[in-house]
């Protein structure tokens, strides 16, 4: 617990410096979730930060730099999210359920999700790109923060269908827990968890997230430049749902 909460709290920092976004969102309980702005950002504005040099790897499964996470948490968004209070707020996922004994989730998805190249992003999306992390094949650095869903160890052990997570249909996600998780959530917010498309990373092996053609993602910004040695750009990303909260036009 002491790794996942100092790894949330870098990603809180850097989610803080760079993105300038103020997403409202709807809570399980229906109130208003409603995340601080930062000052509003001038048509065309660009943020320009320095993190550091080439980041070793920005695949959410494989990263576990505090510069590639940076990269990632504004690529991506998984089905929770940290607001700019570090309080854990909806993200893909619009509303949850929890059983009565704390093993068995049910997420379900906003309407019209979209990758950044305007695709159709399902439950399916989720499905696979968690089994992927915990798969031994791709050897994620945090797969274990898996290990509190049921049949972790056999998915760990090679068996790539044992993880309990299961798409039921486009916009529904189940999971059930080994045992209750009282930070669950948080997990769900941390960049391992977030989606990646699979057939870019079947196509492109790990250099999908090398190449900006097949650095497809899900989240507020998406890539659209990338010169090694010199600078990663960032553009909003139009198919993101909760673009008009969105700050910079673009991140460099």
């Amino acid at each position: 617990m002491k790794k996942l909460a100092l790894a949330l709290a870098v990603v809180m920092i850097f989610s803080l410096a760079f993105s300038g976004c103020g997403p409202k969102t709807e809570n399980p309980s229906g109130t208003d979730a409603t995340t601080p702005s930062t000052d509003n950002q001038p048509a065309g504005s660009e943020l320009a930060v320095c993190i550091g040099p080439d980041p070793e790897t920005i695949d959410p499964a494989l990263n576990s730099a505090v510069d590639g996470a940076s990269l990632i948490i504004h690529a991506f968004e998984g089905l929770m999210t940290l607001d700019q209070g570090g309080s854990v707020v909806p993200g893909q996922a619009e509303t949850y359920e929890v059983s009565d004994d704390g093993l068995n989730w049910t997420f379900h998805l906003r309407d019209g999700l979209k990758w950044s190249d305007g695709q159709p992003l399902t439950a399916a999306d989720f499905e696979w790109s968690w089994k992927r992390a915990v798969s031994p094949d791709t050897a994620a650095p945090y797969g274990e923060f898996f290990n509190v869903i049921a049949g972790y160890d056999a998915a760990a052990a090679g068996d790539f269908d044992a993880l309990q997570v299961k798409a039921v249909d486009d916009k529904t996600l189940t999971v059930t827990l080994a045992a209750p998780c009282g930070y669950f959530t948080q997990l769900l917010a941390f960049p391992t968890y977030v989606p990646v498309r699979k057939d870019m990373v079947e196509a492109n092996g790990e250099a999908w997230a090398t190449q900006v053609s097949s650095y497809i993602s899900n989240g507020p910004y998406k890539m659209i430049e990338w010169t090694p040695g010199e600078y990663i750009k960032y553009a909003k990303n139009e198919n993101y749902w909760n673009y008009d909260a969105l700050g910079s036009d673009t991140i460099k």
